[in-house]
């Protein structure tokens, strides 16, 4: 069955999985990130001060988008990630973390000589996000 793009839309916006209204169960609901019914601006406030408390060094997008980056202690590379803050439905927010491919001071993604140590690098830089949104959203929770 063939829907208009408008009808689409609101079906995926109204999280409709095509099952029938009938049918009893549970729907899962899947969020990246943490879900907040406080309001959008005390929530931003307080991930600025969490992000200060860590050291993170950040640039702000818009009021609700906020590119972030941290030194990595060992090496002299950073790890970059977004912050972005979206309205789920009329009372609750969740901020979504999203990780950023490393850029070098040119503004070109990085390359690496071969490929097993290219791989070796993005893993390693996926775990370094891990720990750095790991560490946010624990300094958030106290």
């Amino acid at each position: 069955m063939l829907l208009p793009c408008t009808a689409l839309r609101e079906r995926a916006l109204s999280g409709d999985r095509g099952v029938p209204k009938g049918t009893p169960g549970k729907r899962a609901k899947w969020h990246l990130g943490i879900r907040s019914q406080s309001k959008p601006l005390d929530i931003m406030s307080e991930v600025f001060k969490a992000m200060k408390v860590l050291g993170f060094e950040w640039r702000v997008v818009n009021p609700f988008h906020v590119r972030v980056r941290r030194k990595n202690p060992i090496g002299v590379s950073y790890v970059h990630m977004a912050l972005q803050l979206y309205q789920v439905d009329y009372r609750s927010h969740l901020l979504d973390f999203k990780i950023i491919s490393n850029i070098s001071t040119e503004g070109q993604i990085e390359k690496k000589d071969s490929d097993e140590v290219g791989e070796q690098s993005k893993v390693h830089h996926v775990m370094e996000f891990f720990e750095m949104c790991a560490a946010l959203i624990t300094e958030l929770a106290r």
